[in-house]
């Protein structure tokens, strides 16, 4: 019994380890991208922490659906629906077309 549990632990320090981390770096609602190391997290918020501009989230990034993911610099959770985890710079844009009538590039940081 104490050897599986300490399998279990063992196998869950890697996640804790290596959990994504990302910065909100558009806002336009309730809609965010969150830029990390495999692109953009384009997200929904949900509940909690309303994110701002240059906030810091980790958690796991991978798949779509419902996470809710810890605002690091904040020490707040915050639920986000993910519409896409691995989004390029122009599925970012086209993300925020729909809300944004004259969605001008270079503008990055929408409030």
């Amino acid at each position: 019994m104490k050897l599986k549990i300490f399998l279990a632990l063992i196998l869950c320090i890697p996640a804790l380890l290596f959990s994504d981390v990302g910065v909100v770096v558009t806002q336009l609602r309730y809609k965010f991208a969150i830029e990390y190391k495999m692109g953009y997290l384009l997200v929904e918020w949900r509940e909690g922490y309303m994110p701002s501009l240059g906030d810091v989230y980790e958690g796991d990034f991978k798949g779509r659906g419902e996470r809710i993911m810890n605002c690091s610099n904040m020490g707040i959770e915050t639920r986000f629906w993910i519409n896409d985890y691995l989004a390029s710079e122009k599925d970012r844009k086209d993300y925020f077309k729909d809300d944004y009538d004259v969605f001008d590039d270079p503008v990055r940081y929408l409030k």
